[in-house]
């Protein structure tokens, strides 16, 4: 299935859907590097909402993961409203 990220929303297959916390990364592959999908798919991370339950600080101790793959999620979380767990 094709996806492509359009400004704050999500187009599928034709359908136009608002980017939200309940939005599965796979969703948003497009707007992320391959190297910071696969590392959040290994480490369980499937939906935006699963970040709310992660600090920065655990996020950055997943191995491989640096400061670029934390940008890039940060900046989807924002478009969504989402954010991490205050450490």
């Amino acid at each position: 299935m094709l996806t492509k990220k359009h400004g704050p929303t999500e187009v599928t297959a034709l359908k136009i859907r608002p980017i939200t916390s309940k939005t599965h990364i796979e969703h948003l592959a497009l707007s992320m590097s391959e190297r910071t999908w696969n590392l959040l798919k290994r480490n369980g991370l499937r939906t935006l909402g699963d970040f709310r339950h992660k600090t920065e600080e655990q996020m950055m101790k997943i191995e491989k993961f640096g400061i670029v793959s934390l940008k890039e999620v940060m900046a989807i979380m924002a478009q969504a409203g989402v954010s991490f767990k205050q450490s």
